[in-house]
């Protein structure tokens, strides 16, 4: 399945909340990827542009825009971005797929 890197920031509602009543997020956050049929892998607190980190595992694209909206949908969270990520071994095959369409793009202002 691929995986992905979600980075997000909590509103002031979201960590005046946390701040009122501390809690560990981590279950909760898994709970929402595994009712999707993902699973989520890790699950970070930052400081810097964005609040949380998390690597999730999900079966598409499409699911994973789905738990986006669904966590998103509660207003607690803002600049939310997703990355999917590629595997080492799955980038070496694009780069053989690249390789063996070399001569297919040229620079513009070429020929």
């Amino acid at each position: 399945m691929p995986q992905y890197l979600v980075r997000c920031r909590y509103t002031p509602e979201a960590w005046n909340g946390l701040v009122s009543n501390p809690e560990d997020r981590t279950t909760l956050a898994e709970k929402v990827c595994e009712s999707f049929g993902g699973k989520l892998h890790h699950l970070y607190f930052a400081f810097g542009e964005h609040d949380l980190i998390e690597i999730i595992e999900a079966p598409d694209d499409k699911t994973m825009m789905a738990i986006m909206m669904a966590t998103a949908a509660s207003g607690s969270l803002t600049d939310m971005t997703t990355t999917v990520l590629i595997s080492a071994a799955d980038a070496r095959d694009a780069m053989t797929l690249a390789n063996n369409q070399a001569g297919v793009y040229r620079r513009p202002g070429t020929e």
